[in-house]
Formats: C-alpha cells, sequence, structure tokens
C-alpha cells in the first residue's frame, strides 16, 4: 500500500528537541522493538547553512522535513510531568564523552558536513554524546542491542564508539544469489551466533527493491547459510528474544502475506496465519517474554483500513485489531510490548477527508481487544503528531503544533505541555530510545 503519510517539519523538529530539553522520567521497565530501516538519499535544494531534517522510511513510507536551525538555547526551561514528580528541566549543551549515561537514552542518526555519526542523549543526566566511528558511517537505523548497551553498526559499538564485538569475515557472493546485486539490510541474534540478512533484486536502493528473499548465516561458522525463500516475496523479520527463532513475512502459494518462524538454520518452518485477505505486512515485533509476535497490517488498496495482528505462541490464538474503516495502518516502527506484561502499544494514522489524525491505542493481548486510545482530535489544538513511549507504554510524549506534550494513560489521559519547539543544527535519518531496562552504563558489560 502506497500510504499517503508525511511526516511535518514539526516532527522533526520535536525529535530533535529532546536533545535539548532536558528532563527526568521516572525510570520503569519497557522494552522497544526493532524495525526496519532504509537509505533515504538527502535533500539537495536546501540552502547549505539550512541542512534538511531527513527521516527514514519503508517501502509504504517516504518522508522528508526540512527546517533552519540555530544552537543558541540557553534559556531554562522549567517543565511538570503529570506523574507524581515535578522537576527543574534545564537546556544544556553536549559535554565531553567522559560522561557517564544513565539512561534512558535516545540516539540519533546524524549527517552533517563532518559525514554520518550518531548522537546519543542521555534524559537522566541531561548530556549530549557524539559517538564517531568509521562504522557509524553504515548503518541503516539506529539499532539498540544488549539492553541498550551496545549499538548494531555491522560491528558492535559501545557507547563511546569503541568495537566491542566484530562480525566474522562473511563471503557476501556466495550468501547472494547470483542474481541478486546484494544485501542491504541485517539483523544480528541476541546471542550473536546468527545474522538474518536481505537478498535484494531490481532497483539498487532499499525502499525500491522489486523483490526480496532473505538468508541467514551462521556467523561461528560463515560457510554454513540458508537462504530461506528463494521467490523474491519475504518481507521484514524479527529474532525472537532467545535468538531460536526468526519470524517473517512471506507469500503462501497463494500469492497471500502470511507470518512464519523458522529455526536459524533452516529448520521447522511453520506458518503462523492464515490470512485469506491479501494485506500488507509491516514491522514484526516479538513480545520481550518471546509468548508474543505482533505484525503490522495494512491495506493493498488505497482506503483499505490498516491496523495490527497478535500471534499468541502458547495458545496459538491469532487476531486482529483493525481500529476503523478510517485507520490507514501503523506507522513505521511505532508498536512497542510492556516490559514483563501482555500489552501492546501502537500509534498510527488514520484520515478524516483530507485530514491525516494520528491515533494511539493500547492493546490486551490475551483478550484481543483494545483497552485505551488517544486520538489526535482529543490533544492540543485538536492535532498531535510523533508519539514517543517514555519510561513505559503508558507514558506518551508527542508534538503538537505549538510544542510539546506529555500524555499519562495511567491518569485518564491527562497531559500537560512539555515544552517549546527549539532549533538544532545539523539533520537526522532516524531516531530510537533505547529498551527502558537499561542499565546504565556503568553498569554495561562486554
Amino acid at each position: 500500500m502506497n500510504r499517503k503519510h508525511v511526516l511535518s517539519t514539526i516532527n522533526g523538529i520535536f525529535l530533535l528537541a529532546l536533545l535539548i530539553s532536558a528532563c527526568t522520567i521516572n525510570e520503569q521497565s519497557s522494552n522497544l522493538p526493532t524495525r526496519t530501516g532504509t537509505n533515504s538519499p538527502l535533500l539537495t535544494d536546501t540552502p547549505s547553512n539550512t541542512p534538511a531534517l531527513v527521516t527514514s522510511t519503508e517501502e509504504e513510507e517516504k518522508a522528508t522535513a526540512t527546517t533552519g536551525f540555530s544552537t543558541a538555547v540557553t534559556q531554562e526551561l522549567v517543565v511538570t510531568l503529570p506523574s507524581t514528580s515535578s522537576l527543574p528541566v534545564t537546556a544544556t549543551t553536549p559535554t565531553t564523552p567522559e560522561t557517564t549515561l544513565q539512561g534512558p537514552l535516545i540516539g540519533f542518526r546524524v549527517h552533517n558536513e563532518k559525514g554520518i555519526y550518531l548522537l546519543i542523549y542521555d534524559i537522566s543526566s541531561k548530556t549530549l554524546r557524539e559517538v564517531r566511528n568509521s562504522l557509524t558511517n553504515y548503518p541503516f537505523e539506529v539499532e539498540w542491542v544488549e539492553n541498550g548497551c551496545g549499538l548494531y553498526v555491522r560491528d558492535i559499538i559501545d557507547l563511546m564508539g569503541n568495537v566491542i564485538w566484530k562480525m566474522p569475515d562473511l563471503d557476501w557472493d556466495q550468501l547472494t544469489p547470483h542474481a541478486a546485486y546484494g544485501s542491504e539490510f541485517s539483523r544480528l541474534s541476541p546471542d550473536r551466533q546468527w545474522l538474518a540478512y536481505d537478498v535484494l533484486y531490481g532497483e539498487k536502493y532499499y525502499e525500491g527493491a522489486e523483490f526480496r528473499d532473505i538468508g541467514v548465516v551462521n556467523l561461528t561458522r560463515p560457510s554454513e547459510y540458508t537462504v530461506l525463500t528463494e521467490d523474491g516475496s519475504a518481507s521484514l523479520f524479527a529474532w525472537s528474544p532467545g535468538s531460536d527463532w526468526l519470524a517473517y513475512a512471506h507469500k503462501d502459494n497463494k500469492g497471500t502475506n502470511q507470518l512464519y518462524r523458522v529455526r536459524p538454520d533452516g529448520r521447522n518452518e511453520q506458518q503462523l496465519t492464515f490470512n485469506s485477505s491479501d494485506l500488507g505486512m509491516g514491522s514484526v515485533v516479538w513480545s520481550p517474554d518471546g509468548r508474543f509476535i505482533a505484525y503490522a497490517v495494512y491495506g493493498k488498496v488505497e482506503g483499505d483500513p490498516g491496523g495490527v495482528g497478535v500471534v499468541d505462541l502458547e495458545s496459538i490464538q491469532k487476531f486482529q485489531i483493525m481500529p476503523h474503516e478510517n485507520f490507514v495502518g501503523v506507522r513505521r516502527g511505532e508498536m512497542w510490548w510492556e516490559l514483563g506484561g501482555t500489552r501492546l502499544l501502537f500509534s498510527g494514522t488514520s484520515w478524516n477527508g483530507e485530514e491525516e489524525v494520528t491515533e494511539i491505542y493500547w492493546v490486551d493481548a490475551l483478550s484481543g481487544t483494545i483497552t485505551n486510545s488517544f486520538i489526535g482530535t482529543n490533544g492540543p489544538d485538536s492535532f498531535i503528531r510523533q508519539v514517543y513511549p517514555v519510561s513505559d507504554i503508558d507514558h506518551i510524549l508527542f508534538s503538537s503544533r505549538d510544542g510539546y506534550y506529555l500524555l499519562n494513560a495511567s491518569d485518564d489521559n491527562r497531559f500537560e505541555r512539555f515544552s517549546d519547539f527549539f532549533e538544532i543544527d545539523g539533520q537526522y535519518f532516524d531516531s530510537k530510545v533505547t529498551p527502558f531496562n537499561f542499565p546504565g552504563e556503568i553498569n554495561c558489560s562486554e
């Protein structure tokens, strides 16, 4: 499905504002999914002194936003959070790398005249850290590993940019069929023993690949690999928390998208869904305990509704949540499982005439029912845009037309103003928060 969703300038400014607006959020456990990345070109029609914000997208979504910037933000900002605490928040400037990061962290993949690098913002200590490493020129997205203690950028680097685990040498000519032009996206298993990768055919850019297969290579014996699909009709994939399964979307023999799981060596493939209609599938997200798999659902025809599907691997129950007929689908990467629980949060877009409306839903995975929702028209100015869960899935930071707000879903969806917009010099491709069980940099180990 060709989604109409276009991220506005507010989107980009909101994310970057987190780099300057320092806040203290009550730390609770949560977990964030992995998500696919893309290779979006930089805008070229922006003046050199006004860099463009560039947002990475999935196949069904391309978005760009531009803005001008200034780093001269020195005023103090005091914010009252809609939780039990009311703490002063002060805008800060980047500090030296010697500062220990406490978390939660937000990682940004940034581009400027010096190249691509990773920028990490620590909410608790109110600091920024630039992570520069020759590897950081290559990642398709920010991907946290080791509970946020490391970043996978072909190798694994720590929060200072030091390589703490090196990928074995791989023969990509062998791993990809002769007809393919290569692989551009991969997922490292949590135990570092396996690498799942895509095999692309057609146009040589990720979001435009005409066909896609999925391969898995054994990193302890790189000569051993399996191409799981060989018909060019596979799509997104994700590792289970225990690294013992790979879930992926693939067309069945009738050409209908289904969800499958398979052992890393290609054995014991299991079809998990038996959809009768050919819906598009987006991001695949495992629950932290490995019991549930959620996946985004999109209509194949413009105007068809979207939602999420959930498979309970314990009870073998399956269901789809389609909020209403005007809900277009989940935004890229905007599904999050509760850590240690059975609830799922997702955010997406609906269309009211020609106006885009952001909608947020909480789902009980045991019953397959929506337990709470927050619609953008109920927000400030009847409008909300970018959505971030902070501290847990019940506390949502979102942007509106005049600034940022914090929503407390556990307190009758009450929200309060968070901050004004800020302008920062730079341009970013994507961003992602660490899992909320990040132990703090001082407790990270290789």
